[in-house]
């Protein structure tokens, strides 16, 4: 059981929290190296990307659930919207 098992377990808004935080940061990232031109940018951006799809993925359960429990979510990854 890893920790953010653990804060699943008992601090679901927390989790949530560092769920999509980190989504949000491999994202914007990926982002902002896309500005740039060099084969090595836009890889690392790729790669970046995929990192933040496999995250979401590896958490949807908690995520959907989550979802349903608050409503107000407007993460626009993760929102119904």
């Amino acid at each position: 059981m890893t920790n953010l098992d653990l804060l699943k377990e008992h601090n679901p808004d927390g989790a949530y929290e560092v769920i999509e935080t980190a989504h949000k940061l491999w994202t914007d990232r990926s982002k902002l190296l896309e500005v740039f031109s060099d084969a090595e940018n836009r890889q690392e951006a790729a790669d970046l990307k995929w990192r933040a799809y496999e995250w979401a993925l590896d958490h949807q359960q908690f995520i959907q659930q989550y979802k349903k429990e608050h409503p107000e979510i407007r993460y626009r990854y993760f929102s119904n919207e």
